[in-house]
């Protein structure tokens, strides 16, 4: 999944389960993978 951000998060996260997620931040995108989702989920990038 991409997501355009001024600026790269600290973290990264899905929510409820609030697994950590592994990404990168680059030319304006934060790319995480997500692999597994059951029933629903929301992305979170946490900034500071």
């Amino acid at each position: 999944m991409s997501v355009r951000s001024d600026s790269m998060p600290s973290s990264v996260s899905l929510e409820p389960t609030g697994e950590a997620l592994k990404f990168t931040w680059q030319d304006g995108y934060v790319r995480a993978q997500v692999t597994v989702l059951t029933g629903h989920a929301m992305l979170v990038l946490r900034f500071g």
